[in-house]
């Protein structure tokens, strides 16, 4: 039989029932979603409906009706962007119950190949959107838009650009919501990560980009820029512990991949406002036989500075690094507490290790050994107990005979004398400079030369 005398039977059938799917896709192409969807709203009732009274929306072999019409609650509760270039459907399995929400987009219906996304995120559906949507958009055009809202801003003020007393009323607002995704994602990160960046090597708080008139700047600059990119103290302070878990990540695999074992370097320091820090660096060789040195650890040493205790830090960080199989040799200062350190790092990671091994694995830093010659030099043989006496002697305010005991050390002890006069008070170290700068204008003009008048003179201590 032809298919002509199929479709002239099946016309003079009185059976109501549609034909099956086959035949449409034979003859013609399934209607357009929106076609559907309007059919479907027309014909929806006011009361709440079930699956069975609800007009399927049909594309290929899939079936969908309104996800809004099926569950009314959602008809509140889209508020996606992504809905103002699509529809919202939820497609039905063979037994009529609901498998899901999709999104199918309206941009691509229109071409006649409608793609549908799971609803359940947005992420999807946005970035397909950005992609064949807003890439589509010329350089010129979105310049010329940009230009257009910039003109709209200024427009809108009587004087131009708002005043400071404006930014400062204005700076409580809320940003107003981006319409669409105009930045992509790898972009947006690069960003928050370089402003985590300026914020940490610059020292600064978590609120400094929550300042109106850097927010106002970033506005006039990319208004795109300002409202997407969250600017916020709570937003920076995450970005700051997701980028340090993705570069510990990549500095651990440097650390597994490297050729050779992790040597390591370590010191103690106390702050000004006297807590005790230890930075532990790792030194290794990598896969491109390039020398590289990692910042491990800077943290709070808590207790006393005894070998043990730092040994028990040290071994918390090479565990944590995952090395503790791959220690090569450590480099220290020559206090005797770092032997007994070492000692007991070694031993504790590896039993077979002997205390000629450990011995073997100490390097002593080279520049801590200069500066014994040099104090050697000064003071002779028993340094640390010409030191002593100079702190009793200050600790005493008995200043004639500390300067005595320095005068006795020649040159070094006249310099030493020299700045502790000038430091001695804020009147001394201003005429000082005073003098410094009156001397800097007398020589002759240099330009690459850097001013000297500002800097202050540094009195010597055990280290310098």
């Amino acid at each position: 039989m032809s298919e002509t005398a199929i479709k002239g039977s099946l016309a003079s059938s009185p059976s109501s029932s549609p034909p099956p799917p086959a035949f449409p896709r034979l003859g013609s192409r399934s209607k357009a979603i929106a076609k559907q969807y309007d059919t479907a709203l027309t014909l929806a009732s006011t009361a709440n409906s079930s699956i069975d009274d609800l007009y399927k929306i049909i594309w290929g072999q899939r079936r969908f009706v309104i996800a809004s019409l099926l569950d009314k609650r959602k008809s509140r509760g889209r508020r996606s962007w992504i809905g103002n270039h699509g529809w919202f459907l939820a497609e039905l399995r063979k037994d009529n119950t609901s498998s899901g929400d999709i999104w199918c987009c309206r941009l691509c219906d229109n071409k006649g190949a409608p793609r549908f996304f799971n609803a359940q995120s947005t992420s999807s559906a946005s970035a397909h959107l950005f992609k064949f949507v807003v890439l589509a958009i010329s350089r010129l055009s979105l310049t010329a838009f940009r230009a257009h809202r910039i003109t709209e801003t200024f427009e809108a003020g009587s004087s131009g650009d708002p005043s400071v007393l404006g930014l400062q009323r204005n700076g409580s607002k809320k940003r107003p919501a981006s319409s669409s995704l105009l930045l992509p994602r790898a972009k947006m990160a690069r960003i928050r990560e370089l402003s985590v960046g300026h914020i940490i090597d610059s020292n600064l708080p978590f609120t400094t980009f929550e300042s109106t008139y850097l927010q106002e700047l970033f506005r006039q600059l990319d208004s795109d820029l300002y409202a997407q990119v969250p600017w916020g103290r709570t937003a920076t302070k995450k970005d700051l512990e997701d980028i340090l878990v993705s570069k510990k990540a990549a500095v651990k695999e440097e650390l597994e991949n490297a050729v050779t074992q992790i040597h390591l370097s370590f010191d103690l320091w106390t702050s000004p406002n006297r807590l005790a820090f230890i930075s532990i660096f790792g030194h290794f060789i990598d896969r491109r036989l390039s020398y590289q040195s990692r910042l491990l650890a800077f943290k709070r040493q808590i207790g006393s500075h005894a070998g043990e205790n730092i040994a028990y830090t040290i071994r918390n960080v090479v565990r944590d690094w995952g090395i503790d199989c791959k220690l090569g040799v450590s480099i220290c200062d020559n206090a005797a507490s770092n032997d007994v350190c070492l000692r007991n790092l070694y031993t504790t990671l590896d039993a077979s290790i002997t205390r000629a091994d450990t011995e073997a694995r100490r390097m002593r830093c080279f520049g801590h050994i200069l500066n014994l010659v040099a104090q050697a030099f000064l003071y002779g043989d028993d340094a640390a107990s010409f030191e002593l006496q100079s702190e009793a002697y200050d600790m005493l305010e008995r200043v004639e005979e500390d300067l005595e005991h320095w005068r006795a050390k020649g040159p070094v002890g006249k310099l030493h004398n020299i700045v502790k006069f000038i430091r001695a008070s804020p009147q001394r170290t201003e005429a000082f400079k005073t003098h410094a700068r009156e001397q800097e204008e007398v020589d002759t003009y240099k330009l690459a030369e850097e001013s000297t008048s500002e800097l202050e003179v540094i009195q010597n201590n055990a280290t310098r």
